[in-house]
């Protein structure tokens, strides 16, 4: 009996290995479906018939964490904004702006799992996810550590758990590294202005604001009870910042700032030229990119350090 059990059981290996492609396919198609739970960063949980294997990403530190785990074969399109790496312009774009999705070409790319950032979405784009019936797993970036497990909840979601994982750790070893450097060193008043029309600045709370204390800074908007504060240039005169970090890549940023808001010329930063630029990727994206934003910021405040001591895991 127990002989014919053994056997009944690796029936169905003998039955795929003897079938054709195409019976293959009808075997998957008929066998029953195990379905799948995943609980998302908002709590949600989103069950599915089988695994997903059909993406679409529609934010773009979303996007490049597929690429960095090496699951872009299983994306099927991506949003306007996802433009790195450079080869993910070679994927369908699925439009969106305040006032919907494109969900007409949603439903042409059939994706098993959409995957968006809660903070790139208004409530009305999740009311018209919630009613066209497509399954969304949602992101929230609420500070470093955020990050690191939305890049393994990628991995998980998309079968690639091993590198996902790799790169989460590896991460969070530079930001030791940070940590470790920057903990003896003098924190100096800093504003991370995200917007100069109109003013606005890292509050304090939130990654902005982590990023800044972590990188050896002290955020002079730290009491502000929320991550994006609008802000006067009496505000930040009143602050007395002794490093300006402006969020651009616009090389004139500096003179566009002062040039609509004269008196922050009169800044100890500007006194100081310690005045500097952050690429917006860096900063503004949530993916595996955000570590280079910290130590930029981190070289940016403390000149003495150099990014070899970071990256040889070296300490001062």
């Amino acid at each position: 009996m127990q002989t014919f059990l053994r056997w009944a059981c690796l029936l169905p290996f003998f039955l795929w290995i003897s079938c054709g492609e195409g019976e293959r396919e009808k075997l998957i198609d008929e066998a029953p479906l195990i379905s799948k739970v995943y609980q998302d960063s908002t709590g949600r949980s989103i069950e599915l018939p089988r695994a997903p294997q059909r993406f679409l990403s529609l934010t773009p530190s979303i996007t490049e964490t597929i690429f960095a785990i090496g699951a872009e074969g299983k994306l099927i399109g991506r949003s306007m904004a996802c433009d790195f790496p450079a080869e993910v312009g070679e994927w369908a774009e699925v439009g969106f702006d305040e006032n919907g999705i494109d969900l007409p070409l949603v439903a042409e790319l059939n994706p098993d799992l959409i995957l968006l950032a809660e903070e790139s979405f208004s409530e009305e784009h999740i009311r018209l996810l919630d009613q066209s019936g497509w399954p969304y797993f949602l992101f929230r970036y609420e500070d470093l550590e955020a990050v690191y497990q939305s890049i393994r909840d990628v991995g998980v979601l998309m079968g690639a758990e091993k590198k996902a994982d790799q790169i989460a750790d590896s991460l969070m070893a530079l930001e030791a590294r940070i940590l470790d450097s920057t903990e003896i060193q003098i924190k100096y008043p800093t504003v991370m202005l995200v917007n100069d029309r109109p003013l606005q600045a890292a509050g304090g709370v939130g990654l902005w604001h982590e990023m800044i204390e972590k990188a050896g800074g002290e955020n002079i908007f730290s009491e502000a009870p929320s991550a994006l504060v609008s802000v006067t240039e009496d505000h930040i005169l009143t602050g007395k910042p002794e490093y300006l970090m402006l969020v651009s890549d616009n090389d004139q940023a500096y003179a566009n700032l002062v040039e609509f808001h004269p008196r922050l010329y009169n800044l100890p930063a500007a006194a100081r030229d310690q005045v500097f630029l952050l690429p917006p990727d860096w900063i503004f994206r949530p993916g595996p990119r955000i570590l280079q934003g910290l130590l930029q910021l981190t070289l940016s405040l403390h000149s003495p350090l150099v990014p070899a001591l970071f990256i040889e895991g070296q300490a001062l």
